[in-house]
C-alpha cells in the first residue's frame, strides 16, 4: 500500500480507475480497498488533492454475458453509485485495440478467452465511486464475502 501511495503522491493522476469495491473477484475488490488507503495516506499529507476515481466492474454474477452481442450493460443489480453508471461509447478502431490488448494477455485467454472476449463490446461501463473512507485495520474483510469456502 505504501508503495501505491508513494506512486500516487509522486505522480498524482487526475483520475484513477480501479475496481468496484463488489467486483467478486477477490483480487479487485481489494484492490479498492488499496487504492482506497494509499489516497487516503496521500491526502493526509496533500489535503487539496482529490482525483476522479472512476470504478468499474468485471466479476458480478452472470453479468454481462446474460445479453451477449449488445452494447454492455450495467450490472442490473448493482447500484451505479453517486454518478450512476457512465457508459462510454467506442469506435470500430477502439473497439479493436481493446481486443487486440485483452487477447495480449496470453495465460488469460488460455482460460477464459470467452469470458474476456465478452467485454469487447461498443462501449464501456464506468461509475464515480464516493469518497473512500477506509479506516485500517478492517475488523472484516469485505472481499470475503464473494469468496466460496
Amino acid at each position: 500500500m505504501q508503495e501505491l501511495a508513494d506512486i500516487i503522491r509522486d505522480f498524482a493522476p487526475t483520475m484513477i480507475l480501479v475496481p468496484r469495491p463488489e467486483d467478486q473477484h477477490v483480487d479487485h475488490c481489494a484492490a479498492w480497498f488499496f487504492v482506497a488507503d494509499a489516497l487516503a495516506h496521500v491526502q493526509r499529507v496533500r489535503p487539496l488533492y482529490h482525483p476522479d476515481v472512476i470504478t468499474y466492474i468485471i466479476h458480478y454474477g452472470s453479468w454481462p454475458f446474460d445479453q451477449p452481442g449488445m452494447p454492455l450493460p450495467a450490472p442490473e443489480y448493482l447500484d451505479g453509485g453517486v454518478s450512476g453508471w457512465v457508459m462510454v461509447p467506442l469506435d470500430a478502431h477502439q473497439v479493436d485495440l481493446k481486443r487486440a490488448a485483452l487477447h495480449a494477455y496470453k495465460s488469460q485467454m488460455d482460460v477464459m478467452d470467452w469470458f474476456l472476449d465478452g467485454f469487447v463490446r461498443t462501449n464501456e461501463v464506468f461509475s464515480w465511486a464516493a469518497p473512500p473512507r477506509i479506516v485500517l485495520p478492517v475488523e472484516q474483510n469485505d472481499c470475503d464475502e464473494f469468496i466460496d469456502h
